[in-house]
């Protein structure tokens, strides 16, 4: 409330939403990843949106959402595909 700037700003209410851009994500065991999105209206729907994340090809955050996938699938416990949750093409 003090800076006469930040007022001017905020009232100009000129905040759109936001369709692209990068999350930064920090993971504990790969540590930071830094992901694409771009985010798509669902024609038909109430304001539902599709958001797809996607990290560069190369990129570091490529390799470490490999290195997750290689994780998941070997992780202790977990139990082993029948290849019915895999999706038909």
């Amino acid at each position: 409330m003090r800076s006469e700037e930040f007022r001017r700003l905020w009232a100009r209410q000129d905040v759109g939403p936001r369709t692209s851009g990068v999350s930064r994500i920090k993971h504990p065991h790969v540590g930071l990843l830094e992901l694409h999105y771009q985010t798509l209206a669902v024609t038909g729907t109430d304001g539902q949106v599709l958001v797809i994340h996607h990290a560069r090809p190369g990129s570091g955050t490529a390799e470490a959402l490999t290195l997750l996938a290689g994780l998941a699938v070997s992780a202790p416990g977990r139990p082993a595909s029948t290849g019915a949750d895999s999706p038909t093409r």
